[in-house]
């Protein structure tokens, strides 16, 4: 499930994970990112994962065409995490054509004052 959060910077978008993403989660975050690039040019992604059990098979389709539709919108992504995810980042960080950072649970405001750099 991906939970989309409220924030202040009209270009961060904010979502939680937890446990299994579905497509149904992925035509939430489009509409999510339609609204925020009414407001401002580009979308960085403030994502916080609590609790991944995996994507549903279309879920994984529904990803590939969300970050296809919207590469050239989104600049950054900071993914809030334990260490067991640094290793996962940085192969996402060489496919994805954003700046992708890692940072620990404790450090979300370190990531969203880099998120809006």
């Amino acid at each position: 499930m991906l939970e989309i959060m409220e924030t202040v910077d009209k270009s961060v978008l904010e979502i939680e994970v937890k446990g299994e993403v579905t497509k149904d989660d992925y035509d939430r975050l489009e509409k999510a990112i339609e609204k925020r690039l009414n407001e401002s040019e580009k979308v960085n992604m403030y994502c916080s994962i609590i609790e991944f059990s995996g994507l549903t098979a279309e879920a994984i389709l529904s990803d590939f065409k969300l970050f296809a539709k919207y590469y050239d919108k989104m600049e950054k992504m900071a993914i809030v995490s334990g260490k067991e995810w640094t290793e996962w980042v940085s192969k996402l960080g060489a496919v994805l054509p954003m700046e992708i950072m890692h940072f620990d649970v404790d450090e979300k405001e370190m990531a969203l004052r880099w998120l809006m750099k």
